[in-house]
């Protein structure tokens, strides 16, 4: 039963999970309603597993906890019966927990206390977490306090999702006195604390509290997270503080490049606040693999850092050199180059992307539409931006207020009184 529902947990047919618990509690293993063959397999990397039936992969797994003949009957009548495993009653409170069922989760929970079953730190870390999740900060603090009261040790991950949960809730002195109880109690950081930490501490811009926490985990020979990165050069780019961003950023290469997404997060620190050269500095480094291209998601900040900066002719010219480097534009290149080029009044290099946008089968954004309409009404080519408008019909899109709006003043300005009111009827 335990293996069953923690496999229909893992996959998220958490009601199914549910009914199955309560027949076997009736006393009933009923496997014919649960139309297992129609189901996909979660890998543990989160990939779907479709050519492998869900009722193959159970079978499999009910081999390996000796329980493979069950799958043989399909109904059995086995008389009323409850779990009476740590584990068992683990993934059923992590399943309830997982399907948002508070109340649920905490009768299983004392159902586990009332039936005498030794709990574990998996018991009380699950528990933490949903109550944590759900805003009772309060008392997943006392459960705490209650692993003390029945001989349990918490773990570094016990104080891992304190702290995460306190990050959550903006209250960075509570996460940083969870940071300082891992020592305390002489367990050791990990990954995860001083990941969430930083983060927590990032948001806020409390550069000193960031910089002392560097030096603690750089003492301990600990490095930077990848991960971290972005919001560390973010708060620095907040604060002004381009130096230390940089000097954050050659220190960290020194361990190697991070990831497309990791180096395109780094950009947009950065564009956000207009630094276009430092974006693309950080698109221009050596990558750790000869030859390896940069991702979509990287050309398109960079495109968003240079037009901030006002720097047209270098955005198209870095969109079409995209393809000669192994990079095709997605639907969000096309849809920020073109807003962005009717936005500085180019609006006949952005009619031509909306083009060859359509042609690679992408559609255009709504935003994107009303961007090139509302640059034809500003420049009085009126009849342009009303055959833009009748493109954005055929196309399947529908005109918001923006779009009526551009027409509307477009008209009026221009003296067609009439083409305005029609466009009001619309």
């Amino acid at each position: 039963m335990s293996t069953i529902v923690k496999v229909l947990k893992d996959a998220g047919e958490f009601d199914r999970a549910d009914r199955f618990y309560k027949d076997w509690c009736d006393g009933r293993v009923v496997l014919d309603d649960l139309d297992l063959d129609s189901l996909s397999v979660t890998a543990t990397n989160g990939s779907r597993l479709m050519p492998i039936s869900f009722k193959h992969f159970l079978s499999t797994e009910l081999f390996k906890t000796g329980g493979r003949n069950i799958l043989n009957s399909s109904n059995k009548e086995i008389g009323p019966q409850k779990p009476h495993l740590t584990s068992t009653f683990n993934t059923l409170i992590d399943l309830y927990g997982k399907a948002r069922r508070l109340k649920d989760a905490a009768e299983v929970f004392a159902d586990m206390l009332k039936s005498g079953v030794a709990m574990d730190t998996i018991t009380f870390n699950t528990m933490i977490f949903i109550c944590g999740s759900h805003g009772n900060l309060l008392e997943a603090e006392s459960l705490l306090n209650k692993t003390e009261e029945k001989g349990i040790s918490p773990d570094t991950k016990t104080y891992n999702i304190l702290l995460s949960l306190y990050a959550n809730s903006g209250n960075t002195d509570a996460a940083l006195s969870c940071y300082r109880r891992i020592r305390d109690v002489g367990l050791f950081p990990d990954d995860v604390t001083h990941r969430a930490l930083l983060g927590a501490l990032c948001s806020k811009n409390m550069v000193q509290a960031v910089e002392t926490l560097i030096d603690e985990m750089e003492k301990s020979s600990v490095s930077v997270d990848e991960h971290s990165l972005p919001s560390i050069i973010e708060m620095y780019v907040n604060e002004g503080a381009l130096d230390k961003a940089n000097d954050m950023l050659q220190k960290f290469l020194m361990n190697g490049v991070p990831s497309s997404s990791i180096c395109a997060a780094i950009m947009d620190a950065f564009a956000e606040k207009g630094h276009w050269l430092e974006a693309e500095n950080v698109f221009y480094w050596e990558r750790g693999v000869p030859g390896q291209r940069r991702d979509a998601i990287e050309y398109n900040v960079l495109i968003k850092a240079c037009g901030k900066g006002k720097l047209y002719n270098k955005v198209v010219s870095l969109f079409r050199g995209m393809k000669n480097h192994g990079t095709w534009p997605d639907g969000c290149t096309y849809n920020s180059l073109i807003q962005m080029l009717s936005g500085a009044d180019l609006v006949d290099q952005a009619r031509d992307l909306m083009v060859e946008m359509q042609g690679m089968a992408f559609k255009p954004h709504c935003q994107t539409f009303s961007a090139v309409i509302a640059c034809y009404a500003r420049l009085s080519q009126l009849s342009d931006a009303v055959s833009v408008y009748q493109e954005m019909l055929r196309a399947g899109v529908k005109p918001n207020e923006v779009v009526y709006g551009s027409l509307i003043n477009g008209f009026a300005e221009y003296g067609s009184l009439e083409e305005a009111l029609l466009c009001m009827d619309l």
